[in-house]
């Protein structure tokens, strides 16, 4: 070769086995390199790719890996330019980067396709006798635009398009088979799918419920999935702001940040929300909780849960007041039933900083619950951790009247439940 030829010569080395079982030959793989190639060059316009020479077999070079009769190598050599001082470089880090990504058999916007078994359809065009039927999955690749594979995906299987049913092949996104059949197949998909994995889990849902769920989601004209970013959409076109259930499907620090940053208002109608405040859900059995308390003891000072004002610290924003205005001192945080300021000061240190996640309070919580019987009291270390979780439920003056004197894990009344 001329003398512009760089001495840094790539080989690609191809397992034989593998190119017999995916039926492939070496003359197919130069080709795709080859085109793969061209097209990047062809894309690229502020940025001068150099000329390869792609090459197989025995040529001017010779290959280590022509010694293993397992592999066949494939060398690419560059043409040295003038902007390119460095030729080593631009091989390492641009040519063959773009060379890997090469798409042998297949196309770049489809990732993989998957092979499942479906028992007992509705409608099969199989013989009489099966149990059901073979379905294939389609995964889209990062290079597939969002929304488009559908449309891809037909154009793709032309040449074996009477081999498909067209009438129950679908895309596998609630947004795409609402922009490509209509928002009444997208309620169907929900509702079908949802059901399914319920069943599949062991989980009894009544169907009344799941046509709620999938009512509410289309409500607005349009579908949107069970995400944080479709929850988010669709209380944007219903005009309902609910940060605390957000949180519920994100970071609460973050969360609850955003919401104080925009004034947001959250009157803690929806299920998940009233219960993570105490309140009976409006839907359901619901129920309630309460803590045991001693009317001797002298009343809890109130805790308010925000001042109007904006924190830069996340923390404080959750919390809507520093540390040493919650109010603890005539609650007991100590230990219940002292009054030792000192006492009192050295367990509010302890106690306030595992709470900067409001997730680990409710673990802790919940372990409460599993570690005591029905019945038995909570023991000093444990009944602070309550106290803390109770001065940011919307009732607590209700709950605390006088004072907390002892607390008891203890059954709801029947009363409680309706």
């Amino acid at each position: 070769m001329g003398s512009n030829i760089s001495p840094w010569v790539c080989q690609i080395h191809v397992c034989k086995e593998k190119m017999r079982a995916r039926g492939l030959s070496i003359g197919l793989l130069v080709d795709a390199l080859v085109r793969n190639y061209d097209s990047c060059t062809r894309g690229v316009r502020h940025f001068v790719l150099p000329k390869l020479h792609i090459f197989h077999g025995y040529g001017v070079f010779s290959f280590d890996g022509d010694d293993n009769p397992g592999t066949i190598s494939i060398g690419v050599a560059m043409e040295v330019l003038a902007d390119f001082p460095n030729p080593l470089n631009i091989m390492r880090d641009l040519i063959i980067p773009l060379l890997l990504r090469t798409v042998i058999k297949g196309f770049e916007e489809i990732k993989k396709v998957m092979i499942f078994w479906k028992d007992h359809p509705r409608t099969s065009s199989l013989k009489r006798g099966h149990s059901g039927e073979l379905f294939l999955k389609v995964a889209m690749s990062e290079k597939c635009k969002p929304g488009r594979l559908w449309s891809i995906l037909q154009k793709r299987c032309d040449a074996i398009a009477k081999l498909i049913d067209w009438q129950r092949s679908h895309p596998d996104s609630l947004q795409n088979i609402c922009n490509a059949f209509g928002i009444d197949s997208a309620w169907k998909y929900y509702f079908e799918n949802v059901h399914s994995v319920l069943s599949g889990m062991g989980k009894k849902v009544h169907r009344e419920h799941l046509l709620i769920a999938a009512n509410c989601l289309s409500v607005t004209g349009e579908f949107h999935g069970l995400t944080l970013k479709g929850i988010k959409k669709h209380r944007s076109q219903m005009s309902i702001t609910t940060p605390f259930m957000q949180a519920c499907f994100a970071s609460p620090s973050e969360s609850f940040l955003q919401a104080a940053k925009t004034g947001a208002e959250d009157r803690l109608h929806g299920p998940l929300d009233a219960l993570a405040w105490g309140k009976k859900a409006c839907i359901g059995t619901h129920g309630s909780f309460d803590i045991l308390f001693n009317d001797n003891d002298q009343k809890a000072a109130p805790c308010e849960l925000g001042d109007g004002t904006l924190s830069c610290d996340p923390y404080e924003v959750i919390l809507g007041a520093e540390i040493g205005e919650l109010g603890y001192r005539d609650a007991g945080i100590g230990s219940v039933g002292s009054n030792d300021p000192s006492d009192q000061t050295n367990s509010n240190t302890k106690m306030f900083k595992p709470w900067y996640d409001i997730m680990e309070m409710r673990k802790s919580l919940r372990s409460i619950l599993r570690k005591y019987k029905m019945g038995e009291f909570l023991n000093e270390e444990d009944e602070p951790i309550v106290m803390k979780a109770l001065d940011f439920h919307p009732r607590k003056d209700k709950k605390l009247g006088t004072g907390v004197h002892r607390i008891k894990n203890e059954l709801h009344s029947a009363k409680d439940h309706h």
